[in-house]
């Protein structure tokens, strides 16, 4: 399935909670739909950081939002990994049959300078001015998609591996140093469908699962 970065629900942040709608709202978050009708004059900046790290491995997410008051920004990260259903435990009393898909969440509030070099930061990476990708990302690449509403207007870019501007990059390593979930990074490298899925092409004819191709370069 080629999808040219479409959703059907919200897409927005709360979504990223809950397993179920996260699956139907991705495409909608990782373009920042959200944030692009929230976007006018005089709104608050505000970041949406996607590291894709191979999507059946690891997506990182970084919601970065006004904080609680004045003077701070509140940084929400979010992983998503491999569910892993030998931790799930059967618990009547406290039953969540999501838990294993559920991703690990942190969040911390920062004093509004450090959001200001993260906003220098990004803009000298190239988010206003350099070329979106002009081809189709795949699930099982790694990359950046960000998408944000800068002094009023919204944008959308995405940094791909092992391109120069990926590499070289300078957020990442910010939004990494804040990153309070504990979960190592799942580190760039050269992947195909038989590394992920164990075959070149679908035996079952239909395609591989959670596969899908994205496109930076269209509305």
């Amino acid at each position: 399935m080629a999808a040219l970065l479409a959703g059907c629900a919200t897409g927005g942040q709360g979504d990223q909670d809950q397993p179920g709608a996260r699956k139907f709202t991705w495409f909608s978050y990782v373009k920042g739909e959200d944030q692009k009708r929230n976007c006018v004059a005089g709104a608050p900046d505000r970041y949406r950081f996607v590291y894709n790290a191979v999507y059946v491995e690891q997506v990182r997410t970084y919601d970065i939002e006004p904080g609680p008051q004045p003077g701070l920004t509140r940084v929400t990260a979010r992983v998503t990994e491999k569910a892993n259903l030998a931790a799930m435990t059967i618990d009547p009393s406290n039953l969540d049959v999501f838990g294993p898909w559920r991703a690990q969440k942190a969040v911390i509030d920062l004093p509004q300078a450090e959001t200001d070099r993260l906003k220098r930061a990004v803009l000298a990476d190239g988010f206003l001015t350099k070329a979106a990708p002009r081809r189709a990302v795949t699930s099982i690449e790694f990359y950046w998609a960000v998408s944000a509403c800068i002094d009023g207007k919204f944008h959308l870019n995405a940094w791909v591996w092992p391109n120069e501007d990926f590499i070289q990059a300078a957020f990442p390593k910010m939004l990494f140093a804040w990153d309070m979930t504990g979960v190592a990074v799942n580190q760039p490298r050269k992947t195909t469908e038989f590394d992920i899925y164990g075959e070149s092409r679908p035996s079952s004819g239909f395609e591989f699962p959670n596969h899908f191709r994205l496109r930076f370069d269209e509305s």
